[in-house]
């Protein structure tokens, strides 16, 4: 399925517009005022790829598998690659997945609505689209083989009705004697038809077909008259189960294509932010468990240890809107800094000294 989602065009483009939303930027930390040793910030690229991998699992096969790993004396989370662990369902209500296989130490994240069904069925956003996305990819391939053979069309000969004053024309061919001999010319003429009958090819564009043979009409094979409005459906359905409008990524007939998406695409990107900001807080606290239980056992409270991971989503108001909010004094500088300047599409990070700007 991963591969599956990898080659097809529809599936790629709806994961990369929904990852490329969902997960930009740096990760935010949120806590208390307790500080744990291993601060994330330290390893944002570590935990950028974990979030943009297993979001991409949870859209692929609706679950993913992580562990927690060492290297040079950090540790950070990385997602399992599909395919190197298996999955084990109790036939019990409610069902529950498991890991039977894999490394010691791998946790599985699941229950984001797409876990398989006990049959072992997949039920995630890829697996609903990969049918249409075949269908599609068949009308395509369909519609290139009756192209080829429009471009080279075969030619179908029957045989015509001969008349009875000619029906012994071509005795002599099978008599022997001096008195059925033929010229040079109508031998020549024999053996060329003789040679149309056995299939080899003749030289030149004009090709005398056999004595008593005449070219039937036949309609050349030609793809579907309406193949780009059915593969447009098509996409748009595809499209659809993603939340990913179609127009981001293709200009439509007389009308100009725009990136501003619909509200339905926002709520999308809403909801995998929310679902990811899950997964992040647990496997910070799962990655980092050692260190919470040694604060709490020194006397900390165990809610001033709980952290929230989260990647900042950009806001869908004008620039306008948000400058407004910031002058009343709803939005803070670094907030309203922020959402700027991920409108305008640049990634930058807040200076401590911009927050002294007052705007005029």
């Amino acid at each position: 399925m991963d591969a599956f989602a990898t080659k097809d065009p529809h599936i790629s483009v709806c994961i990369q517009a929904l990852i490329s939303r969902v997960v930009s930027g740096d990760p935010v930390v949120e806590r208390e005022s307790v500080k744990l040793e291993h601060e994330l910030l330290e390893q944002k690229h570590h935990w950028v790829q974990f979030a943009k991998k297993a979001l991409r699992h949870i859209l692929v096969v609706g679950f993913f598998a992580w562990g927690a790993v060492r290297r040079r004396g950090k540790v950070f989370p990385k997602v399992l690659d599909l395919g190197t662990y298996a999955l084990e369902g109790e036939d019990v209500f409610p069902f529950h997945l498991s890991l039977s296989g894999g490394p010691p130490g791998v946790l599985l994240a699941s229950g984001f609505g797409y876990d398989p069904t006990f049959e072992g069925h997949l039920r995630s956003l890829c697996y609903r689209a990969r049918t249409m996305c075949l269908y599609a990819k068949e009308m395509r391939i369909d519609s290139m083989q009756m192209d080829k053979k429009r471009l080279r069309p075969q030619f179908f000969a029957e045989v015509q009705d001969r008349k009875a004053e000619i029906e012994g024309i071509d005795f002599d061919w099978y008599a022997e004697g001096d008195r059925f001999e033929r010229s040079d010319a109508e031998v020549l003429d024999l053996l060329q038809k003789r040679k149309m009958l056995l299939g080899e090819k003749e030289e030149g564009q004009v090709t005398v077909l056999p004595r008593g043979q005449k070219l039937v009409t036949v309609n050349p094979a030609q793809a579907r008259s309406d193949l780009a409005n059915m593969l447009r459906n098509t996409e748009t359905a595809i499209f659809s189960i993603f939340s990913v409008p179609r127009h981001m990524f293709d200009v439509p007939n007389n009308v100009r294509a725009t990136h501003e998406a619909p509200q339905y695409f926002y709520d999308q990107c809403t909801q995998l932010g929310d679902t990811l900001k899950m997964c992040l807080s647990e496997v910070f606290h799962g990655v980092y468990a050692k260190e919470i239980k040694e604060l709490a056992r020194g006397g900390k409270e165990v809610v001033d240890l709980k952290t929230s991971v989260y990647f900042v989503q950009t806001s869908r108001a004008e620039l306008g809107d948000l400058r407004q909010l910031f002058e009343e004094g709803v939005l803070p500088f670094d907030v309203y800094a922020q959402h700027a300047l991920r409108k305008v599409g640049i990634r930058s990070s807040i200076p401590e000294q911009g927050k002294r700007i007052k705007l005029s």
